[in-house]
């Protein structure tokens, strides 16, 4: 348990992350601002606006394989109960297992969270980055479940060992405990996933200025 300490280098990234975002935020002039005549009110932007899902799902299949060889994947039905039998990198089951969660949670977490990084850039890196691992999570336990070729993620050893995600885990405690320690488990897959959504809200801020800024008013 000696990982347990050590201060996982992802987590870091999230905080430089948030960093980035925060510098990246409009500043305040220097001269007063209270006599100036108030501008005329903009009409609001109405409507769904498809582009911050198509960036993400162009910046997710982009990483796709990336993420897949970096997923601790391994075969449950050879493993027994002794130590995983890792699957190898031209294996065509880590581009199944990967393609899913990875697309599922770049919709889902960029047509939510669109909405928060327009009112707010931190608060909207945060919530879609946490919608993205929780929805990534998710469906990978669901593919994984649903796999009849037996292939599992990660493992997870005290006395024994379990497989945390799949047929072979022990049961949805170890699966909603992988939220906490998927840095751990997942550094490279979860680094990307940091780095895409950074990617993605600035962008979608500086999208959403230049709207702004053709609007009449």
């Amino acid at each position: 348990m000696a990982w347990f300490g050590a201060i996982p280098l992802v987590w870091m990234a999230f905080l430089a992350s948030v960093v980035v975002v925060l510098q990246s935020r409009g500043r305040k002039p220097a001269y007063p601002t209270w006599n100036l005549p108030m501008p005329a009110s903009r009409p609001k932007i109405a409507g769904f606006d498809r582009r911050p899902v198509l960036y993400a799902v162009g910046m997710a299949l982009l990483s796709l394989p990336f993420v897949a060889a970096g997923l601790s994947l391994f075969d449950g039905g050879t493993a027994g109960t002794g130590y995983p039998v890792a699957l190898a990198m031209s294996d065509s089951r880590r581009l199944l297992c990967a393609a899913p969660p990875v697309l599922v949670s770049a919709c889902v977490a960029s047509s939510l969270g669109a909405i928060a990084v327009r009112r707010q850039a931190v608060a909207g890196f945060v919530i879609t980055l946490v919608l993205a691992l929780v929805v990534a999570i998710g469906v990978l336990a669901a593919v994984l479940a649903l796999n009849p070729q037996q292939t599992e993620e990660g493992r997870f050893c005290l006395d024994s060992c379990a497989a945390i995600l799949g047929p072979g885990a022990s049961g949805p405690g170890l699966a909603i405990a992988f939220l906490a320690w998927s840095p751990l488990e997942e550094p490279l897959p979860v680094g990307i996933l940091i780095i895409g959504v950074l990617v993605w809200t600035l962008l979608v801020r500086r999208v959403a200025r230049q709207d702004l800024a053709k609007l009449p008013g």
